[in-house]
Parts: C-alpha cells; structure tokens; sequence
C-alpha cells in the first residue's frame, strides 16, 4: 500500500493555471535528476493533452512549474522539494491519486477568516485515495465553518507544533471526525474556537458540539500532543472498537460544555478499551476561585458571598465571586458575553459580582456500553467532576465496565471528584482527590467492585468518601483527613472520612490514616468523624481494621450499623 505525506501550508483554490502538458510517450521513462522534467517539456512544449504512463520521476528540484491537463497514471515520485510558491508537485501529486485538487499553492503568510475547510478536506481526500498518509500542517491559523471527516487507515493531520491552529469559526457541528479507520488521528497543533464568535460555544445538545470524535469502529486511533480550548466539548469515543488514545499532553482548557473526554458506545455498537495518558485538563481562570460558601456549592438567593468562592448555578454552569456582596433573586446563568468577552464578562447579581468560569464539565466519562478505560497521569482541575462513570442509557445490558486509573489528581471541582453512579470494575491507585466542593469520591448503589490504595483525599469541602449502597469496596493505605469544612459550616452533623449509607454491603476499610494527617499548616481538623455508620440492618459484611484514626472533631467511629457480620478491630484512635 502506497503511503503519502501530502503538505499543506496555507492552502487555497485556484483558477485553472495555463502550462504546457506532458507529451505522450509510448515507452516507460525515467525522468532523473533536477533537470529532467525541464528537457521533457522544452523538448515537448507543443503538445496538449498528452499521457505519460508508468514514469518514475526520481528527486525533482522544482520551483513555480506548473502543468495543466495532463494525465500521470502509475507513476512514482521520490524525494520531491516544494520551493516558493509552487503548484507543479501540487498538480502531479493530486492527479497521480486521482484527487481533485486544481492548483495547490504554498504562501507566506495564513488567515483566520478564510475558510479552509473544503480544501484540508480535498487535501486529506487525496491522501486517503493514496491508501492513507500524513497530511503535514505548518504553523499558521487556518479558519473553519464545516467538518473534516476521516475514514481511512493511518490517516494523519500532523502540525508543526502547539503554534499550528485550527480555529473554529461558528462551528455548530463536530469537527475532527474519524471513522472507519485504524491507526488515524491527529498530532501536534492545537483546535480552538474562535473567541471572536459567541456560537463557537453555544449548544442545545450536551453531546454536540465536539472538537474531535473517535468514532464508529475506530481502532488504535489517536489524539497526541493537542491543545483544545475555547470549545463546547472535547473529544468523543464512541462505538469504537478498541486501544483508542488521549496521549503524550493533550491538553483541555476553557471549555464550556459538559465532557472533556466521553467514552461511550451504543446497544448496537459497544465501545473496547480507551486509554488516556499524561493528559491535563482545567477551567482555571487567572483570578482566585475554589472557596465554597457555608451556604454550600449551589447558588442561593439573599446570601452573602465573598471574593474566590464559587457557586453552581441551576443550569449547571460555575460562577466565582469578584466583589462580594449579597446575593439577588436570579442566579446567573448561561455563557455570558459575546464569544470574545465570554472568559472575562461579569453578572451582577443583587450586590455580588460573578465572573464565568466553567460550563458543568465532567472532565472524564465513561457512559453506557463502554468497557475497559485505562487512565495514567492526569491532572483534572475545576469544574463539577474530575471522573464521572454514569448509565445515560439505563437499561438491563447498558452498565459500563472497567476503568484503571493510577497517577491521577484531581483539583477544585465543584462537587465530587470521582463520582461512580455505574460502574462494574473500579481501581484507583495512587489518586490524589482534594478541594472538591462535596465528597471526594461518591459511590451509588448501581456499582460494584470498587477499588482504592496508596492515594490521599484531604481538604474536601464535604467528606472523603461517600458510600450509598454500592456492594464490595475496598479502601486501604489512604490518607483521609482535613476534610468537612463547607459541610459543618451548612449545618451538616454526620460529615465523615468515610461515610457508610444504609444498604451497603461488602466494605472492607483497613490500613488508613483518618483524620488531621500530620496537620501541616496547624489547622483545626473539621472532619466531625473518622467512620460514619449510617446503621440499618441492611448495612452488613463490612471490616473496619487496622486504621489510624487522629483527632476526629466529634468521634473516630460512629456505628449504629444493625446488619450481620460487621468487625472493627485492631483501629487505633485518638481524639
């Protein structure tokens, strides 16, 4: 199979460009050395419309040429230089692979209002007719209102680096999407929307738009070493059949929907075994935020609200406090501004002045018919979840299944940093889950399985780690402490490290340190309990062994638990 690196270097149509032809030949030729395309059509300048068939045109040094209406059929072209502005290799490339490219030009300098879409399409159609290539973009701004589809094997849009930009222009509709292909995908540049035009973030549809979709049976397809920013939503894997990538510093910043990155398939079409690797992701605006409210992490009306405290408004988006006040009867809502003032606009609202800072992100989410997801080395800052595994589906056969997460941190989201609704397969090691508006980690009653160690969740506004009747947890070698602040300061009695609801079965909590964790800035441990049993006697088989619990406000353990065989033993306490 023919592979093709196709460039692009600020690509645009042309009108039909007058040169001569190729003349034809009725024997193979072989065109070598710089000179020999220059004799051929000096030699042949008269005729038009000619064929040259089967040549091999070996490391031509061209620059300016041009042809028109020849026709090139099985030829091969090696080491070809594109110099100034040159539309011969254009030309030869595009009717060698039967493209449809008339005149590709290379220029000096880009655009960020023209729109390139039909011609890095026509360009990654030309590759593809090729059996799949590189399509190489330098740095520049190219401008798009439409969608660049992909579906052929080892088709790639490279950059140049960070500083090759492909800006969005108004785009309501996926972008990037790949399908149908194996080893596709994009590298090294960035995708933005462009902050000139409001709708780049506007979307009735929590699944659209995205800037890059993995989709329909891809397999081992790939974003690496890409910016995304400025958009609705990030990147979608969806009924992909296996080892798709997020890897080697993709990074999500400024986002305004709901997904950072989504794995899902569908009842017709599963989704296999996703991996996200050294992957950062932030709603992080430049002035202070990250303070919840003792009236707690939703907005509410005629409350007084201080600078950096931040609040989810009804609709879902979050908001921080710039200049404090007291609170009006309307929250503020929506994405603010005009496309370009969106990330600095501010609400007033009564007397508190609120500037925008995230849509309701989730940054990470495995959803229905999605098996198998591997996270290594991320870093998830800001808004409402880090890790979120949900059922949108919700039926007999739709529960995803197995995530791995090891080296991950999770930062300033504004609920719950890990929030596993449904999930069969959950392991965390090695997880650092703190500052969260809520719990650090919530686990619902629709999930099993579920695994964490050598990781640390402090410093959460509610407790640790809430358990609402899911069934066989483990929690070992953690350190749980400093946690509660925002959750006693709204009146809550029962916040805890690990809180244990009614219904749960199956927990065994052993080997922890719960409580003030060395209490490095000498602050008042607010965690009113190292373990909390809610009681019931459906609450059973549960081991709380070998802990450390350190002054705890209230208690080490409260356990009103009626269930059968529950055991604490070998804890020691202190308060």
């Amino acid at each position: 199979m023919k592979r093709l690196v196709f460039f692009i270097g600020s690509l645009f149509w042309a009108g039909q460009v007058l040169a001569q032809a190729v003349p034809s030949m009725s024997r193979p030729v072989t065109l070598a050395g710089p000179q020999g395309l220059s004799i051929a059509f000096s030699k042949k300048a008269d005729v038009n419309n000619g064929a040259l068939n089967t040549p091999t045109i070996n490391a031509p040094n061209v620059a300016g040429g041009s042809v028109s209406s020849a026709t090139i059929s099985g030829g091969t072209i090696s080491g070809a230089k594109l110099d100034g502005t040159n539309t011969l290799a254009g030309i030869l490339v595009s009717t060698l692979l039967g493209g449809v490219i008339n005149t590709v030009q290379i220029l000096t300098g880009t655009s960020a209002t023209t729109d390139w879409t039909s011609v890095f399409q026509a360009a990654i159609n030309t590759v593809q007719q090729a059996g799949g290539g590189i399509i190489r973009i330098p740095n520049g701004t190219y401008a798009f209102t439409g969608q660049l589809t992909v579906n052929t094997d080892g088709t790639v849009l490279k950059g140049d680096g960070r500083n090759t930009i492909l800006m969005l222009n108004q785009n309501a509709k996926d972008f990037l999407i790949f399908s149908n292909c194996t080893k596709c995908g994009v590298e090294d540049l960035t995708i933005s929307g462009n902050t000139s035009y409001a709708s780049v973030f506007q979307s009735s549809n929590v699944y659209s738009p995205f800037m890059v979709t993995l989709g329909y049976n891809t397999n081992s397809a790939f974003v690496r070493r890409v910016d995304l920013r400025f958009g609705y939503n990030g990147i979608h894997v969806y009924q992909s059949n296996g080892e798709d990538q997020v890897t080697d510093h993709v990074t999500l910043s400024s986002m305004a929907g709901y997904y950072g990155i989504e794995f899902e398939g569908s009842a017709h079409n599963h989704s296999y075994r996703m991996m996200v690797s050294n992957f950062v992701a932030g709603n992080v605006p430049s002035y202070s935020y990250g303070n919840i409210n003792a009236a707690g992490p939703g907005w509410k009306a005629s409350t007084a609200y201080t600078p950096s405290q931040t609040v989810q408004s009804p609709d879902g988006t979050i908001w921080t406090c710039i200049s404090g006040g007291t609170s009006g009867g309307t929250p503020p809502t929506g994405i603010p501004g005009s496309g370009a003032s969106t990330w600095n606009a501010t609400v007033l609202d009564g007397s508190v002045t609120w500037a925008f800072t995230s849509g309701p992100m989730s940054w990470i989410v495995q959803n229905s018919y999605a098996y198998s997801m591997i996270i290594r080395n991320a870093a998830l800052l800001g808004g409402v979840h880090g890790v979120r595994v949900t059922d949108t589906a919700n039926t007999s056969s739709s529960h995803p299944q197995w995530m791995w997460a090891s080296d991950l941190e999770i930062d300033h989201p504004q609920y719950v940093g890990i929030d596993l609704q449904s999930e069969d397969g959950f392991y965390c090691d090695s997880c650092w889950i703190g500052s969260q508006g809520g719990y650090a980690v919530e686990i619902g009653p629709n999930s099993t399985d579920v695994h964490f160690t050598n990781g640390r969740a402090a410093y959460n506004g509610g407790g640790g780690f809430y358990l609402s009747k899911p069934t066989n947890v483990t929690i070992s070698s953690m350190s749980i402490g400093l946690n509660c602040g925002a959750a006693v300061n709204a009146g809550d009695t029962q916040c805890a490290g690990i809180y244990i609801a009614d219904g749960t079965t199956g927990v065994a909590i052993t080997g922890n340190i719960i409580g003030t964790l060395g209490n490095p800035q000498n602050k008042v441990n607010p965690q009113l309990y190292g373990v909390y049993y809610v009681g019931g006697s459906s609450t059973g088989y549960t081991q709380v062994v070998g802990n450390v619990l350190l002054n705890n406000a209230t208690a080490s353990i409260f356990n009103n638990n009626q269930g059968p065989n529950n055991n604490q033993a070998n804890n020691s306490a202190s308060n």
